[in-house]
């Protein structure tokens, strides 16, 4: 895996695997039993339950993927019990800043290249092509994405269209628990700022986030597809797989 495909995989913006922890209170003994006795902790599994050692309340563990094709889509047994069972809802990022408009705008700034980079400058009239054509697929007009950094176009270089959550062909694992949290008023917070996340690939010169826009997009059109292969691995559950491929 290449080094910008690790840092997907890590979990800096468009990440493989998403924390949620779901902290239970004692109150909730009844629906935690009924959640424990569901749920059989397997080598293979998305859904963890933390407990033991002097703690009076337990957690769940849960990894996501952060869009799937709707098709491909599953909750293993026990989730829906251990979500009922939660006093919070903690995301690997607040997901009501997700949400907030005023945030979202604040923050678009931070998707363009400095001193008047562009993405053309970045890139030999080969690699251009490619990416032209992925993007006019996708009907996104190549003027429009001149001057956005590199690594962020990355996500539109596999199988998966992100505006496919408007159609309903994507879902996203943490909108959905999103959507169960405010539904259950569940008070919802996350670990790390969208700020944070974000300032990961100032760290990446933009010469180097173009050579893995071009590998990732080169990849996204071969059976060797990352994002398939990870998919593929996520739909089995199977977190050492994941795990050996971030380290590779």
């Amino acid at each position: 895996m290449n080094k910008f495909n690790m840092y997907i995989a890590k979990g800096l913006l468009f990440s493989f695997v998403f924390l949620i922890l779901l902290s239970c209170g004692s109150s909730k003994d009844a629906v935690m039993t009924m959640a424990s006795n569901e749920y059989k902790p397997l080598e293979n599994s998305l859904l963890w339950k933390i407990e033991g050692n002097g703690s009076v309340a337990s957690s769940y563990l849960y990894g996501t993927i952060h869009m799937i094709k709707a098709d491909d889509f599953f909750l293993p047994s026990g989730t829906m019990s251990a979500i009922d069972a939660a006093d919070q809802v903690v995301f690997e990022i607040d997901m009501n800043q997700m949400s907030d408009m005023g945030t979202m705008m604040g923050l678009m700034s931070k998707a363009f290249m400095k001193d008047g980079m562009t993405i053309s400058d970045l890139l030999n009239a080969v690699e251009y092509k490619l990416l032209e054509s992925k993007f006019e697929k996708l009907g996104l007009p190549m003027m429009m994405l001149e001057r956005i950094k590199p690594a962020f176009l990355t996500v539109f270089a596999y199988d998966i269209d992100p505006s496919g959550m408007q159609s309903g062909s994507i879902k996203s694992y943490e909108m959905e628990f999103f959507e169960m949290a405010n539904n259950s008023n569940k008070p919802v917070s996350g670990l790390e700022t969208i700020e944070f996340q974000m300032s990961v690939f100032d760290s990446i010169s933009y010469e180097d986030q173009a050579k893995m826009l071009v590998d990732a997009l080169k990849a996204g059109d071969s059976e060797n597809d990352d994002f398939k292969v990870m998919t593929d691995m996520y739909l089995s559950q199977n977190i050492n797989a994941m795990v050996e491929m971030i380290d590779e």
